[in-house]
C-alpha cells in the first residue's frame, strides 16, 4: 500500500496539523526500517502503514496512527524509545513502549510462568491505555494477513494464539470488524480442510442469496420510506468461521442455521428501530423466540442491536438486524468508536479519561478488572481470572424485579448474589431459578430469572471456592474468612495442608523437621505455623505455595531417581550467549532467526542482546564491537518418574480421559497398571510419568482430580 491512501483517508478527520506530524512520523518510520524485509519479501514499512490504516478506518487521534507507524522502531531498528520521545512527546513513546510489552505475549494455552507473566503484562498494558490493545489487535490482524511468510509450525502457533487470545479480545472490546477478520484468518490456517468446505457452502449458494439479498432490500427501503422512516439496508455474509461454529452445534446441516441470509437496516433514532421492528413484523411472521433485543439489554461488550428471523420474501427464513447509524459504529469499531479525535482529547484511552467516551458496559469490566487486579495474588490465579473474566462468553440472567446482571458463562447462582451485593453473597443460603430451588452450584443459563434467599445467620461456605466463577465472588468470600475467628481458620489451614501433603506423598505437618519449618517460614515471611495455617485458611496462599517452601524438588521426587530424556519439541531450545547466562535477550524481528539457524547478538543499550541471523542484512551495516557470539543450546531436559495412585469408579472411557488430560500436559506416561478393588466398581490406576518439577505435578494431579468418577489421586 502506499502512504498516499492513508493520507487521503486522514485528511477526512484530522486537522492539516496532525496529518503534518503523522507525516514526519511515517519518514522517521521509514529512515529506520530501510533496508528491512519481512518473510513475505515486501518492505517492513507496509505493515506499519497497513497498520495505520486500520485505525484511520476506526478514526483514532493523532497519536495512536503515529505510534502505529513506529511501534516496531525501537524493537527492530537501531532507534530507541528515547528517540521517539524526544521527536513525538511522551504520549507516543508511551503507546510505542506499551504496544512492545504486548508484543511479548505468547499463550499457548499451558501454564508455564513465562506464558502467565506475559499475560499479566497484556493486561496491565490494557489497565493503563486501551489504545494499546488496539493497536496491537491492528498489529496482529496484518501478521494474520501475511502469514504465508512463516514456517508451518510458527504459522500454526501464531493463528492458535490468534484465535485463543486475540479474537475474543477484539470480541471483548466490540471491535466486530477486527474479531470476525483475525477469527476467520485464524481458522484458514488451523482448519484448512474445515475452511474450505465451509467456504464450497458459501460459495455454492452466493449468487443467488446475492439476488435475493438485494430483491430484499429494494422491497423492504420502499416499504419504510412510505411509512416515513429512513433506512440504509446492507446485507452481509455469515463470516466463515462463525458459520463452522454453528454449524457443528446443529450436527453440519446448513438447513437448521437461519441466519445465513441476513439483513442490516440502520435508522436515524432508538424510536425508529422499534417502528421498523413493528412494520417488518407487518409484512413478514416472524419465528418464535428469534426476537432479540439488545438495545435494552445490550451484550458485555456495548454491542446494541434488535434481532429478528422472520419468514420474509418467498417463505425464505431471513435474520434482520435493525439499528441506529451511532450503534452501526459501534458495532464496528467497538470502544474505538467513543474516542474524541480533538486536541483536548488526545489522551483519551488511559484509565483515567476513559470514562467519558467508553461504553458503559466496557467501561464497568475496565475498572471491575482494574481492582481485582490489586487483589490476586498468585500467577496461577491471574492467569485463571483472565481466562474466565475476559475469554469465556457472557451470560445475562435477571434478578426477580427485572434487573439484569452480565456474568461469565459457567456462573453459578452465588456469583449472581455477590454480583448484586456482597451482603447478599455472604448471608445466601439457597437459590430460586425461574421459581424453582435449584443447588448453589447450578450453572445459571441464558435468560434465567434468579432469587437469592437469605438468612441474617448464615455465613459463606469454603466450599464455595470450588464453583465459584468470577474473580469478583472469590475475592468476597476470602475476604470474609480473612475476617472470621483466627482459631477456625488455623484448624481449617491445616486440615487443608494435610490433606495436600498427602497428595504428594508425604505425611502431615507434624512429621517435617523444625530446619525445614523454619527455613519455609522465612521464605513465606510467617512468624510461626499458626499464622502459616491461618493463612491458609482465610485464602490468602494456597498449600501448594507452602509446600514449595517445605520441600526441594529432590525431596519431593528423589535425587537417585532423576533421568534425562531428549525432546522433540524444538521450542525448548533455547539461544545463549556462549559462556553466559542470566542475559536479557529478544529475537530480532527483521530475520526472525529459528533453529537450527547460525545466529548472532547485537548489544543494545539498555534493552539487552538482540538476535539476529548472521547472514541478516542490519548486521553488516552494525557496529561490529557490538556483536557477541551465540549458540542454541537443549534438546533433553531431567525428568524425575513418577508414580501416581488413582481411585476411580469405573466407567467406559475412563481410561481414554486419564490419557488425554496427561497427554495435554505435554507430560510422557511411561507405564500404567489396573488394579480391580474387591468390592464395588472401584479400580486403581497406577501411572508412572515423567515430571520435571512440581508444578507440573501440581497441576497435573489436579486435572486428573475433575475428571469424571475419579475420587482421588496421590503420589506413591
Amino acid at each position: 500500500m502506499t502512504f498516499s491512501k492513508l493520507i487521503k483517508k486522514l485528511n477526512k478527520y484530522l486537522s492539516e496539523k496532525d496529518v503534518a506530524e503523522i507525516n514526519e512520523a511515517f519518514q522517521f518510520a521509514k529512515e529506520a526500517h530501510a533496508g528491512q524485509f519481512r518473510k513475505t519479501g515486501e518492505p517492513y514499512i507496509e505493515h506499519s502503514l497497513s497498520i495505520a490504516l486500520t485505525l484511520a478506518e476506526m478514526e483514532l487521534g493523532k497519536s495512536a496512527i503515529i505510534a502505529a507507524l513506529l511501534h516496531d522502531v525501537p524493537e527492530d531498528t537501531l532507534k530507541t524509545i528515547d528517540d521517539v520521545r524526544n521527536q513525538f512527546g511522551d504520549q507516543v513513546a508511551q503507546l510505542v513502549d506499551g504496544v512492545t510489552k504486548l508484543g511479548q505475549v505468547r499463550y499457548r494455552g499451558g501454564e508455564s510462568e513465562r506464558e502467565i507473566e506475559t499475560l499479566r503484562k497484556m493486561f496491565l498494558a490494557m489497565a493503563k491505555d486501551m489504545r494499546v490493545v488496539v493497536i496491537k489487535l491492528a498489529d496482529r490482524l496484518h501478521n494474520m494477513q501475511t502469514l504465508e511468510g512463516l514456517l508451518p509450525e510458527k504459522r500454526e502457533r501464531f493463528a492458535r494464539e490468534t484465535l485463543e487470545i486475540f479474537a475474543p479480545l477484539a470480541d471483548r472490546f466490540g471491535i466486530w470488524r477486527l474479531k470476525w477478520q483475525l477469527e476467520d484468518l485464524a481458522f484458514q490456517w488451523l482448519y484448512p480442510k474445515e475452511f474450505v468446505w465451509v467456504s464450497s457452502l458459501v460459495k455454492d449458494e452466493a449468487k443467488s442469496r446475492e439476488r435475493y439479498i438485494q430483491k430484499v432490500k429494494k422491497f423492504l427501503e420502499k416499504f419504510l420510506a412510505k411509512k416515513g422512516i429512513h433506512a440504509e439496508i446492507s446485507g452481509r455474509a455469515k463470516h466463515k468461521f462463525s458459520l463452522y461454529k454453528k454449524l457443528l452445534r446443529y450436527d453440519r446441516d446448513i438447513s437448521k442455521i437461519y441466519d445465513l441470509l441476513a439483513l442490516r437496516v440502520v435508522v436515524e433514532t432508538i424510536d425508529d428501530c422499534y417502528k421498523a421492528l413493528g412494520i417488518i413484523h407487518s409484512i413478514w411472521s416472524p419465528l418464535a423466540n428469534r426476537i432479540k433485543d439488545f438495545i435494552a439489554v445490550p451484550k458485555a461488550n456495548g454491542y446494541r442491536s434488535l434481532h429478528t428471523t422472520v419468514f420474509c420474501l418467498d417463505g425464505k427464513l431471513t435474520e434482520i438486524q435493525i439499528r441506529t447509524f451511532e450503534m452501526d459504529q459501534e458495532a464496528k469499531f467497538g470502544v474505538a468508536a467513543h474516542w474524541a479525535y480533538s486536541k483536548e482529547n488526545e489522551k483519551v484511552g488511559t484509565k483515567e479519561d476513559i470514562a467519558a467516551f467508553a461504553p458503559p458496559k466496557i467501561l464497568s469490566w475496565v475498572k471491575q478488572f482494574s481492582e481485582i487486579q490489586e487483589e490476586l495474588k498468585s500467577s496461577k490465579e491471574l492467569e485463571e481470572n483472565l481466562k474466565i473474566d475476559i475469554f469465556q462468553d457472557r451470560i445475562f440472567v435477571f434478578t426477580p424485579n427485572g434487573d439484569a446482571k452480565d456474568l461469565p458463562k459457567g456462573a453459578t447462582p452465588v456469583d449472581f448474589a455477590y454480583a448484586v451485593h456482597s451482603n447478599i453473597g455472604d448471608h445466601c443460603i439457597g437459590a430460586k431459578v425461574n421459581t424453582k430451588i435449584v443447588p448453589l452450584n447450578y450453572q445459571l443459563q441464558n435468560s434465567e430469572v434468579v432469587e437469592i434467599l437469605t438468612s441474617k445467620n448464615a455465613t459463606p461456605s469454603r466450599d464455595w471456592l470450588k464453583f465459584v466463577r468470577t474473580a469478583h465472588a472469590r475475592t468476597k468470600i476470602r475476604s470474609f474468612f480473612k475476617q472470621v475467628d483466627r482459631d477456625k481458620n488455623i484448624i481449617a489451614g491445616k486440615e487443608l495442608l494435610n490433606k495436600e501433603l498427602s497428595r504428594f506423598g508425604k505425611g502431615g505437618i507434624e512429621s517435617i523437621g523444625e530446619r525445614k519449618i523454619k527455613k519455609a517460614l522465612e521464605a513465606l515471611s510467617y512468624k510461626n505455623l499458626d499464622d502459616v495455617f491461618a493463612a491458609l485458611g482465610d485464602g490468602s496462599i494456597s498449600a501448594s505455595q507452602i509446600i514449595k517452601r517445605l520441600f526441594s524438588q529432590d525431596d519431593i521426587f528423589g535425587p537417585s531417581r532423576k533421568k534425562t530424556v531428549i525432546l522433540k519439541d524444538k521450542t525448548e531450545i533455547e539461544a545463549k550467549i556462549a559462556g553466559m547466562d542470566g542475559i536479557l535477550t529478544k529475537f530480532a524481528n527483521c530475520c526472525k532467526p529459528e533453529y537450527p539457524d547460525e545466529i548472532i547478538g547485537f548489544i543494545t543499550r539498555g534493552k539487552g542482546v538482540i538476535i539476529h541471523r548472521k547472514e541478516c542484512r542490519n548486521i553488516h551495516s552494525a557496529d561490529q564491537k557490538r556483536l557477541i557470539k551465540m549458540r542454541w543450546e537443549g534438546g533433553q531436559k531431567e525428568v524425575y518418574p513418577v508414580e501416581l495412585k488413582i481411585l476411580v469408579t469405573d466407567r467406559v472411557g475412563m481410561i481414554a480421559d486419564i490419557s488425554s488430560v496427561i497427554a495435554a500436559a505435554n507430560i510422557n506416561i511411561t507405564d500404567f497398571k489396573i488394579t480391580h478393588l474387591p468390592e464395588g466398581q472401584e479400580f486403581i490406576h497406577n501411572v508412572v510419568v515423567d515430571i520435571s518439577n512440581f508444578e507440573q505435578l501440581d497441576n497435573l494431579i489436579d486435572g486428573i482430580l475433575k475428571i469424571k468418577g475419579v475420587k482421588s489421586v496421590k503420589k506413591v
